[in-house]
């Protein structure tokens, strides 16, 4: 922005304005700088004083509606594994939920949660792990994608360019 008598103002990112008048560019050109430079190196520094401020309010706390989505989930999963008071033996104990989340399929250390039998994705019920070792968990029962928590089963496993290769899962129909 030009005001009167060849001084123009900028405003810095901080809300501050800066001036810079007709002697700054006598004092650039001094020291060897041409107009043009003065200019590039002016809007060099504004593109800089931008992207400083850019990066630190990417590094800041997570918006309100973040934390409170998170927050509540916490809260879901803590009500979902509850406590119960045993009364067969009269003693006051917590206990977790035996009852599975609604569409897992696996429970938290990969075993199928219908029938409790820790079946190798191979489909192999005597496998005991073909697999490496899970990113996740470690187990070598895992096979492309992690047991734990899981909510789908394979329904069966074809090796290519084997005639009647097909196996099938024996835990489909518990």
């Amino acid at each position: 922005m030009m005001t009167s008598g060849g001084e123009k103002k900028e405003e810095v990112s901080n809300g501050a304005v800066k001036s810079s008048t007709a002697q700054d560019y006598s004092a650039a050109s001094a020291s060897g700088l041409s107009k043009s430079d003065i200019e590039t190196q002016k809007r060099l520094t504004r593109l800089l004083t931008k992207l400083h401020v850019n990066s630190n309010a990417m590094g800041g706390p997570l918006p309100e509606p973040y934390t409170q989505r998170r927050t509540a989930r916490r809260k879901g999963s803590e009500d979902t594994t509850g406590s119960s008071q045993s009364s067969s033996s009269g003693t006051a104990g917590t206990t977790t939920s035996t009852k599975p989340d609604k569409g897992k399929m696996h429970d938290g250390r990969g075993i199928h949660t219908k029938s409790g039998v820790d079946l190798c994705d191979c489909l192999n019920v005597r496998c005991p792990g073909c697999f490496f070792p899970c990113r996740r968990c470690g187990s070598t029962k895992c096979g492309p994608d992690c047991r734990s928590n899981r909510n789908f089963l394979y329904e069966s496993w074809e090796t290519n360019g084997v005639p009647d290769s097909i196996v099938t899962n024996p835990l489909l129909n518990v």
